[in-house]
Order: C-alpha cells, then sequence, then structure tokens
C-alpha cells in the first residue's frame, strides 16, 4: 500500500507530493536543490508591508508617549495626527484582501486609500493655523477643506467596514441620509 503525501507548491498552484520535492526515494531527508534555493531566497526577502507597519505603530507609541510625557499639542493638530495614525494602521492591518483571495485585483485600492491617510495627514499639519482661527459659519470654507471633508468620509467609512463589517455601514448610512 502506497501512501502518497501533498506538500503545498511554493508558488500557490496546486499542491506537489512531498516524492517531487524530495530528490531520491520519498523516505529521503536530502530536499533537491531547487527547493533549497526557494527557501533561501524567501529567508532572504524582508517583507517590506510588515517593516512599514511596524515602523508606523512604533512612531504612533512615541507620539503618544511624548503627548503624554512631554510637551502636550493644540489638540486641533493633536487630534487629527492621532487619528490618521489609526487610520495607517487598520488599513495596514486590514488589507483589502486579507480575507479573500479573489480580492488581490483589487489591491490598488489600498494605495488609493493610502494616499487619501496621507492627504489627510498633510492637510492637517499644513493648516492647522487656519483650522484654528476659523470662525465656523462665518469663514468661508476653501476648497481644500471640502475636498478633506468627502476624503476623510471616504477613507473613516472603509476603515469601519474594513473592522467592523457591513452592518455598521447599513447603520451610518441610515443615520446619514437621515
Amino acid at each position: 500500500v502506497t501512501i502518497r503525501k501533498w506538500a503545498t507548491c511554493p508558488d500557490g498552484g496546486r499542491p506537489l507530493p512531498y516524492s517531487s520535492l524530495y530528490s531520491g526515494d520519498i523516505r529521503s531527508t536530502r530536499i533537491s536543490p531547487e527547493l533549497e534555493r526557494r527557501d533561501h531566497m524567501k529567508d532572504k526577502q524582508i517583507d517590506l508591508h510588515r517593516v512599514i507597519t511596524v515602523i508606523i505603530s512604533i512612531v504612533w507609541m512615541a507620539f503618544q508617549t511624548y503627548i503624554i510625557l512631554g510637551k502636550p499639542m493644540n489638540p486641533m493638530l493633536q487630534v487629527p495626527v492621532h487619528l490618521v495614525f489609526a487610520l495607517a494602521i487598520i488599513y495596514l492591518y486590514n488589507p483589502i484582501d486579507k480575507k479573500n483571495e479573489k480580492l488581490r485585483k483589487l489591491k490598488f485600492l489600498d494605495y488609493i486609500f493610502y494616499a487619501g491617510i496621507l492627504f489627510l495627514a498633510y492637510y492637517y499639519i499644513c493648516e492647522t493655523v487656519r483650522l484654528q482661527s476659523r470662525v465656523p459659519y462665518f469663514s468661508a470654507l476653501e476648497t481644500i477643506d471640502i475636498v478633506a471633508f468627502f476624503v476623510l468620509c471616504i477613507v473613516l467609512l472603509e476603515a469601519v467596514r474594513r473592522t467592523l463589517g457591513w452592518n455598521l455601514i447599513i447603520f451610518i448610512a441610515i443615520f446619514v441620509l437621515y
């Protein structure tokens, strides 16, 4: 009786029998040179996504520690910067194709949302003085204010959908339409 064992293909294709991965007999412990080369290359590759996530997490922790132990910031700048860090972490930990590999084609949307988050960071940091001195309902809104509002709404709603699902999005949509 022959028992055939299966291993997943390193390229993500169909499973391969162990016998094709090893040179010689299936009981042999010697790995084929091709598989050794693939494993060696995989060890050398740096997961850029993971590195960026760790760096942003550490910078966010340092920012929060600075606010607590160091000099407090103006809330008109502190809150948006905190929000930008939180949105960046949400999108990095919950990419669009995290739960469904079929959505890999939509990976470009992640980059659009990253650009939106960077735009929001730029907007709040560069426009802080104007936003602090603005008198609500009397000062005219500029075009960048309206654009930032819509970008923030879209990025926030997508972040809610990625973390909590469609139920809360439908609930929010009902209240927005009301």
